[in-house]
């Protein structure tokens, strides 16, 4: 006849136990923080989309209902808005202004200042990045931090 030796099994059950226990903090915060981190990356590149998105139709060729594109501030909010839609860009996250590569020539829009052929449209979109899971304090404070770009095109 056999004998089962059961209390040696169940030690190293629980050891197991024990060791998932240990590791399972680790894990949930390596899983939290990469996907903190993708997020991050998508309304970096999102917040970054837009503000290109705006320049490139501010700086097109033609007219929109008479007006020439550059002057179309409608029309640029909007290009900028659909490209940031995913990162939660409002009309008021988006700034549009006009410089001649040195200095700032015309920071209302539309411009009320003649802009020559060699000055650029501005175009600035910028967001508050707010973390679902802050994790930790020194990485993601609790007001967030601002992510933004700014596109320039002639």
């Amino acid at each position: 006849m056999s004998r089962t030796n059961l209390t040696n099994n169940n030690k190293e059950s629980a050891q197991g136990m024990v060791e998932f226990a240990l590791i399972l903090p680790i894990l949930m915060m390596l899983m939290l923080g990469i996907v903190e981190f993708g997020r991050l990356i998508f309304v970096y590149a999102s917040v970054t989309s837009a503000s290109r998105e705006g320049a490139r139709y501010g700086s097109a060729v033609g007219d929109v209902g008479g007006v020439s594109r550059y002057q179309d501030c409608d029309g640029i909010r909007n290009a900028a808005l659909k490209a940031g839609k995913l990162a939660g860009l409002e009309l008021n996250d988006i700034a549009i202004q006009y410089d001649d590569g040195t200095s700032v020539k015309e920071a209302a829009c539309p411009p009320t200042a003649r802009i020559d052929l060699a000055d650029r449209v501005v175009v600035s979109a910028g967001i508050n990045f707010q973390p679902i899971v802050p994790l930790i304090d020194i990485f993601f404070p609790e007001s967030g931090f601002d992510i933004n770009s700014t596109t320039a095109r002639t």
